[in-house]
């Protein structure tokens, strides 16, 4: 008789974990709708606003959303243990669909840098000068030749 009282303890033990589980997945899954909901509407909002706010409002907003992302990926990864594999997967599907938003908002709202490097154009005549003093300078590269049973050379 004991030990069926101690076996309906634990798996009246293991039910009450098992609520607290669940519940902690429910919870989960609330707050990571909710985010995903927030980081969806600042990026409406920063694109509708495309044109009125100045370049550091964008970037600090931009810079903000990333946090909110990477916290947002960061959560997933911590309770991965926990969720079922589909729900994983489509958690992942949808965090990867707001990345790829977030990185199209990010090259259509930040301006370009005007700095760029340009490109030396190289006359032709320094260079047939050089590889041909190049050329005349080197000893030629020697060749090494394998032999095999059957008398095949392979030459490297």
């Amino acid at each position: 008789m004991e030990s069926r009282l101690q076996k309906n303890l634990a798996k009246n033990s293991e039910y009450g974990q098992n609520q607290d589980l669940k519940q902690s997945n429910v919870d989960f899954r609330k707050n990571f709708h909710q985010t995903k909901l927030e980081i969806t509407q600042m990026l409406t909002d920063i694109q509708s606003a495309e044109n009125s706010d100045d370049d550091f409002t964008k970037a600090r907003n931009l810079q903000e959303i990333d946090q909110k992302l990477r916290s947002l990926q960061q959560s997933l990864i911590s309770n991965s243990i926990t969720l079922p594999s589909y729900d994983i997967h489509s958690l992942q599907n949808h965090l990867s669909e707001l990345i790829a938003s977030y990185h199209h908002a990010k090259t259509q709202l930040l301006p370009t840098p005007s700095f760029r490097f340009k490109s030396r154009v190289k006359k032709s005549t320094t260079t047939h000068s050089t590889s041909q003093s190049s050329s005349s300078i080197l000893p030629p590269a020697p060749s090494y030749s394998i032999s095999n049973l059957k008398s095949q050379n392979l030459i490297l």
